[in-house]
Parts: C-alpha cells; structure tokens; sequence
C-alpha cells in the first residue's frame, strides 16, 4: 500500500523544486523529506524520481 504522506512529499517536491523548500513547507527535515522520496521509489518499484531529478538541469 502507497504511503500518502510520501505522495505528499513528491508533490511539494514537484511544486517548490528542492527538498529544502519541501522540507520548509511540511516542517521537517531535508533528510526526512528525500528518505520518504525513497520509500516512495521503493512502494512503486521504481526508481522513477531518481531519474527524472538526473535530467533537470
């Protein structure tokens, strides 16, 4: 089952465009923000926000 507070998270991560800013907004931690990016990657199976942060300039 997907955890909705990590969709959370990729969805202030697509809005504000860093994990600091993300981390502001949801009041937490940088770190506690990219770990809950990779429990989501690995809920889905795919490492699919990985690559698309590699691809943005």
């Amino acid at each position: 089952m997907i955890n909705l507070s990590n969709v959370a998270v990729l969805l202030e991560a697509v809005q504000a465009g860093s994990l600091a800013a993300v981390a502001r907004r949801l009041r937490t931690t940088p770190m506690l923000a990219s770990r809950r990016l990779a429990a989501l990657e690995q809920e889905v199976g795919r490492g699919w926000f990985t690559a698309l942060r590699a691809r943005c300039p």
